[in-house]
């Protein structure tokens, strides 16, 4: 792929990440303005077996466990939890925005052939920090979530810092354990370490030029 097409495909891929996150946004504020349930999901480890065993947090609030899929859902009206959420996608997309843009820039330097430079080394050093932020982001958004969106949350469950154990009649052991996506982690590192390579390429390339 030449750096033309690949500054092309990032070029939309920026448009469409822009358009997915203000639709977004702008369903979870208007959903519950207009009286529409805002829906939540969580995935569940638990016992099938024992499924009935949970506690109802809150009768006249949408909990609901299926037990095919090992989803807890909460469904909303609330327009400040619809403001929560607009954030959340705000943050989330933000960041993949971003670093679509610092990618952008550097293949624009690679297609005007001067990708040696301070600048591309600072944009590749901002989208690998924030490659790693993202999974860090995405797996601490689910214990907030939770206790933003469920009623009594501290009621029904227990905060064990890895995941989040519901309280059960029988010791059900149903748990929400956080997905951690280790795959954009080691995608940061190497966007690092790919931005280390251009500042020594650029250090050798300035001794090159002094000896001449």
């Amino acid at each position: 792929m030449t750096a033309r097409s690949l500054y092309f495909l990032l070029t939309l891929s920026l448009v469409i990440s822009a358009l997915i996150a203000v639709l977004t946004m702008v369903i979870a504020i208007a959903l519950p303005i207009l009286n529409e349930p805002l829906l939540t999901t969580w995935q569940v480890s638990y016992d099938p077996e024992l499924y009935n065993s949970v506690i109802d947090p809150a009768p006249i609030t949408a909990w609901s466990l299926e037990p095919s899929q090992g989803v807890l859902s909460v469904g909303t009206t609330a327009w400040e939890l619809g403001v929560s959420r607009a954030l959340n996608i705000l943050v989330v997309w933000g960041i993949v925005v971003t670093i679509i843009c610092n990618l952008r820039r550097v293949v624009g330097d690679v297609r005007s052939e001067r990708p040696f430079n301070l600048n591309s080394a600072q944009y590749l050093k901002r989208a690998g920090y924030l490659l790693i932020a993202l999974p860090i982001w995405l797996f601490l958004e689910v214990f907030i979530r939770f206790y933003v969106f469920m009623p009594n949350a501290t009621d029904v469950s227990e905060f064990r810092f890895t995941h989040i154990q519901l309280l059960t009649e029988g010791s059900a052991g149903m748990s929400i354990y956080p997905d951690f996506n280790v795959g954009l982690l080691i995608a940061g590192v190497f966007v690092l370490v790919i931005a280390r390579a251009f500042e020594i390429g650029i250090e050798l390339q300035r001794d090159s030029d002094e000896i001449i």
